[in-house]
């Protein structure tokens, strides 16, 4: 039936017969097979082929013809039936075999499209798919040429890039693919890389990188090569040259995510490597120069270039103002008082020069230009960061293209010392041409080579009678032999000579003079000269004479002085004595208040006469070094008792607190003299207490730096008294000093008290210092050294 329905297909679509005959045809056929069904009575058998007809009708006619076809097949059939049978054309046995027949047809018809539809709809798009396959074989097709064509592009490109490729097989590790670059870098051909050995791959990789190349695929290959990486080392090749290689690997993965090859890009990048080398080692040249020379190196850029076709005075201006310094040493930048290089650079060139285009600076910039940018040992005056004066010596080129100064470049020295030496070498020429004194130069063998007016003035030599002509040892006419030979050896072993001598001048006119002759070292530490100082101390020696003599007329004086003040003491003390024994005796007697107040009186003034008596003794006998120290070992503990005890009495009549405080138990002895040690702190307790009206008085008795020998003993002294000024202290300790102020004036006193101190307090070898402030007290400390009694 298929192949049936195939011919008719193929039939109609070769447009052998058109579908109005068809249409005749078979609606023909169709009565046709109604008179034959009737006769033969096989009415089943012909509607069955009614029904392939209809279908037939349907599949190869459009849908309405078919319709159409059935319906005249329905009368015409029908009315065969009716008039065959005999009966009405009208009757219900008509109308039912028509409808019959038409339901029949019409069923047929709908399956039949139905079954049409969907075979013309599977049929498009099979004919759809068909199209689609063969225009995708086509594709195909196409890109497989391009793909042959593209991998063979491709492989050219690999092969012959002037990038080398090595594609390794991981499972194998044997090469897969080696470009013609490869081949060149390593020497091999691809034929013989399967050949080689590990040993050889190792004696490929320049030894030095070898260790560092191993470590590194190591470290990837732990890593299960996850990223692509990248490492630059050295091979020796076939040949022996040495290549710098670039090298990029990544690995390709099999469907399961494992490495299998492991891919290399190896640029060969020694000409690079040799470039940067020898730019390496000249910037490194460069640097070293620039960083190890003795002098300051600098670059002065600008903020633009300037057009040197400008007005001298633009130029100027924009140097001075736009330009900064971009790149210089150490040495420069020490130069004006920075540390490092980095300190300095981007500093204006205004600021080095002192912010001010005076006539100085002016004039520089202007000699730089007018001489073709070109400075030669040109000096300036600049300033430091603390805007310290310097001196440069400068030597500089400017850089000019295309009509403009782009940069200059300079070295530079620093001077400033070389100028203040000069400066100070000029002074000091100054110095030694105006001394007062005579200044003489001389060699080694004592010829005089330099020598000052001041030697002419004293001596009479002019300069041309003695220089390189007369030795100096030739100018001492009327020293001793023994002085000359003295004074050489003493120069000889290159010490300085000092001293006085009798000398006389070219007019033969003698007179004295003061000399010191040293020794002029050089560097090294040899003698190369002598200077020779020498003062006219004639009048001095006149004076110091009539001074020696007038020294000793007053030291008699002072002896016969004090040896009337001792005798008149004495004599003054004896019936003093008596006074005070009969003033005694009347106290003992009967005696009224007026007269008991009489005798007190007497007896105050014969107590305070006689302790003026004793001082001026005891000042009068220090003074003359007639007090000895008696040394005694004694508890300084118990000491302090006995002061405490000799002023609680008096310090409590005028409302005053007192107190010994001791930093130490003080349970050894110390061996010293304590009747002079008692005055010294006597008469510094009695001032404080005779000086203070209301607060306290305290003593400390404090050790300090005790050994197992000695130890130092503070005897403090601290009291809220008056106060002494403090431009008071230098004459404080003298004789018979009182202080001058409204205060102290309301008490008696030799001014003998503190002097008698600081004798007694210097014959112990100690030492006395104070502290005091006006209006609020004094503190005296005596420090004494003793020894420790064994």
């Amino acid at each position: 039936m298929l192949k049936v329905s195939e011919y008719f297909d193929n039939y109609f679509a070769r447009g052998k017969i058109n579908k109005f005959t068809l249409a005749v045809f078979v609606y023909l056929l169709i009565v046709l097979l109604n008179i034959i069904d009737y006769v033969t009575e096989g009415k089943l058998i012909f509607t069955l082929f009614y029904v392939i007809i209809a279908i037939f009708v349907t599949r190869y006619l459009n849908i309405a013809n078919a319709i159409v076809i059935s319906v005249l097949a329905s009368i015409s059939t029908a009315y065969i039936d009716i008039t065959i049978l005999n009966e009405d054309l009208f009757s219900p046995y008509y109308y039912f075999n028509l409808l019959t027949r038409l339901i029949v047809y019409f069923i047929v018809i709908y399956l039949t499209h139905t079954v049409q539809k969907r075979e013309s709809s599977l049929e498009e798009k099979i004919k759809i798919r068909t199209l689609d396959l063969e225009e995708e074989i086509r594709q195909r097709k196409f890109k497989e040429s391009l793909l042959i064509e593209s991998e063979e592009k491709y492989r050219n490109l690999l092969t012959n890039q002037p990038i080398a490729l090595l594609r390794m097989n991981i499972s194998t590790n044997k090469v897969d693919f080696a470009n013609q670059e490869f081949l060149r870098q390593s020497g091999y051909d691809a034929t013989e890389y399967d050949n080689l050995k590990d040993e050889d791959y190792i004696n490929m990789i320049y030894p030095d990188d070898r260790e560092r190349l191993f470590n590194f695929y190591k470290e990837w290959a732990t890593s299960g090569f996850r990223e692509n990486s990248n490492i630059s080392y050295r091979i020796i090749n076939r040949y022996g040259k040495i290549l710098w290689l670039n090298t990029y690997l990544y690995v390709d993965r099999d469907k399961n995510g494992n490495p299998s090859f492991i891919n290399q890009l190896c640029i060969d990048v020694s000409d690079q490597k040799l470039n940067e080398e020898n730019l390496f080692k000249s910037k490194e040249r460069y640097e070293s120069f620039i960083k190890n020379s003795n002098e300051g190196i600098y670059r002065i850029e600008f903020d633009d270039p300037i057009d040197i076709s400008l007005p001298k005075e633009e130029i100027i201006k924009q140097f001075f103002f736009t330009g900064y310094i971009a790149e210089c040493n150490n040495i420069f930048a020490k130069t004006y008082g920075f540390k490092l290089a980095d300190e300095i650079v981007g500093i204006q060139v205004s600021r080095l020069m002192g912010d001010s285009l005076n006539d100085e600076n002016y004039k520089t910039l202007n000699n730089f230009i007018e001489n073709n940018y070109i400075a030669s040992n040109e000096i300036t005056e600049e300033y430091d960061k603390n805007w310290r004066k310097i001196y440069i010596s400068n030597n500089s080129a400017g850089v000019i293209k295309d009509g403009k100064l782009l940069r200059v470049w300079g070295i530079q020295q620093n001077i400033t010392e070389l100028r203040e030496s000069q400066d100070k070498i000029r002074i000091l020429s100054w110095a030694v041409e105006q001394s007062p004194d005579a200044i003489v130069i001389m060699d080694t063998q004592f010829n005089i080579q330099y020598s000052n007016p001041k030697f002419s003035e004293i001596s009479g030599y002019s300069n041309s009678e003695v220089i390189n002509k007369k030795p100096f040892i030739m100018l001492l006419n009327e020293s001793p032999k023994e002085l000359r030979e003295e004074i050489v050896n003493t120069l000889n072993s290159d010490n300085i000579w000092t001293g006085e001598y009798l000398n006389r001048t070219k007019d033969g006119e003698n007179y004295w003079e003061f000399a010191i002759i040293a020794p002029i070292k050089n560097e090294k530490n040899q003698t190369t000269n002598y200077v020779y100082i020498k003062r006219n101390i004639s009048e001095r020696k006149r004076f110091e004479e009539e001074l020696i003599e007038s020294r000793l007329k007053a030291e008699d004086a002072n002896k016969i002085k004090s040896e009337f003040i001792a005798n008149m003491s004495h004599e003054i003390r004896t019936p003093m004595n008596g006074i005070l024994g009969m003033i005694q005796l009347l106290e003992m007697t009967s005696l009224d208040e007026e007269q008991k107040d009489l005798i007190e009186t007497v007896k105050y003034s014969s107590d305070l006469l006689l302790r003026i008596i004793n001082d001026i003794l005891d000042f009068s006998k220090l003074e003359f070094g007639n007090v000895k120290l008696s040394y005694e070992p004694f508890y300084l503990r118990e000491f302090g008792k006995n002061l405490y005890g000799m002023f609680e009495i008096a310090a409590k009549n005028k409302n005053l607190a007192f107190e010994v405080i001791y930093n130490s138990d003080f349970n050894y002895q110390i061996k010293g003299d304590t009747y002079r040690l008692n005055q010294i702190l006597i008469n510094l307790i009695g001032n404080s207490i005779k000086f203070t009206n209301e607060g306290f008085i305290k003593l400390y008795i404090l050790e300090k730096n005790k050994t197992a020998k000695k130890v130092s003993i503070e005897f403090i002294v601290v009291d809220t008294g008056i106060g002494i000024p403090s431009e008071k202290f230098e004459i404080l300790f003298d004789s018979f000093t009182q202080l001058e102020n409204t205060y102290t004036k309301k008490y008696t006193g030799t001014g003998l008290g503190l002097a008698i101190v600081k004798k007694l307090t210097d014959l112990m070898k100690g030492n006395i210092s104070i502290k005091s402030e006006v209006g609020k007290g004094s503190e005296f400390c005596v420090k004494i050294d003793f020894e420790i009694s064994q």
